[in-house]
């Protein structure tokens, strides 16, 4: 049977037409379109979206994303801590493509969850770059990155991170984060969010007031142990001094009748003038005591408030046993 070329020229050019039809749609990111669509979000997570303030790509790629606000069962269920010591407030799966947000509730640290999601927001992106994008963006981040001073509070969170996810963790960081980024990055993130600025305000409003009260902590650590070596340092020379005094005092009690009116008085006098430095010392020592036991309750108060705040965020926490009524 002889093949009629002109029936095969035609056959090849309808499938090299469905092979360029489908790689237009994934390449121009077709699917999100689908997915973004599909997606219905919340009340909440509608009112997160509106806040964050997004471009129209930012609100697609994140309603492509399916964001979700979960208690802690669930969230657990999706995100895990790489460090132990860290918080997880939220997560993006790559293989779902989803974003799950710890549903924070304490108004104590406001804009959590919006600076949450909008980092999360920003992985997915990360995801979403074309790898000409991203090899140009990872450029540009490390650039920006290596002209830190060492001592950034960046650096340090940056360590916890392999070779693997640098660069995408830091991608998400920049952008909620620090402003005055280079043109190039400021750019980047203007593709998403209409003001960057916003977005590291929503970061700040949280993490300043969290940061504030580690510092303060870490402040009055540092009082209650100067104070408490010199309060220590004085109670020890004030009970010395006590018993010397005591002595004298035993010693002259004694001696009164071997000696003259004239020394009598003089000495009487000597010890006098003593007993009174000694009592003004105690009233000193006494309120540095006070002043000390203020700074402690100072301490446990931000102690406590610290605590409060971290089980908050903590989607680990376990909650405290409440006290049961005995039933009748």
């Amino acid at each position: 049977m002889v093949k009629n070329p002109k029936i095969f020229r035609v056959f090849a050019w309808i499938i090299l037409v469905q092979v360029c039809a489908v790689s237009l749609f994934f390449l121009f990111d077709g699917p999100d379109y689908f997915k973004a669509n599909s997606f219905t979000p919340t009340e909440e997570v509608s009112s997160l979206m509106d806040k964050l303030e997004l471009t129209d790509t930012g609100t697609r790629i994140l309603k492509a994303s399916a964001p979700k606000l979960e208690d802690n069962e669930e969230f657990n269920s999706h995100c895990t801590a790489s460090d132990a010591s860290a918080y997880v407030l939220g997560c993006y799966e790559p293989r779902s493509g989803s974003i799950h947000l710890y549903n924070i509730t304490t108004t104590d640290l406001p804009g959590i969850v919006e600076s949450t999601t909008a980092h999360e927001l920003l992985h997915a992106i990360w995801t979403h770059l074309k790898f000409w994008e991203k090899n140009s963006i990872t450029t540009e981040l490390a650039e920006f990155y290596n002209k830190l001073p060492e001592d950034a509070q960046l650096r340090e969170t940056m360590e916890l991170y392999g070779s693997d996810e640098f660069y995408d963790e830091l991608h998400s960081r920049l952008g909620t984060e620090i402003k005055d980024l280079p043109e190039n990055l400021e750019n980047h993130y203007a593709k998403y969010f209409k003001n960057q600025d916003h977005i590291v305000d929503l970061f700040n409003s949280y993490s300043d007031k969290y940061r504030g009260i580690e510092k303060r902590l870490k402040k009055l650590e540092e009082e209650i142990n100067a104070k408490s070596e010199e309060v220590e340092s004085e109670t020890t020379f004030y009970h010395n001094w006590g018993e010397e005094l005591n002595n004298k005092i035993i010693e002259f009690n004694t001696s009164v009748e071997e000696i003259d009116m004239a020394t009598y008085i003089a000495k009487r006098n000597e010890l006098q003038t003593e007993i009174d430095k000694f009592n003004e010392y105690y009233k000193n020592l006494s309120a540095k005591i006070d002043e000390l036991n203020e700074l402690i309750n100072e301490y446990n108060e931000y102690a406590v408030k610290q605590k409060e705040i971290s089980d908050h965020i903590d989607s680990t926490a376990v909650p405290e046993a409440t006290n049961l009524k005995k039933g009748n």
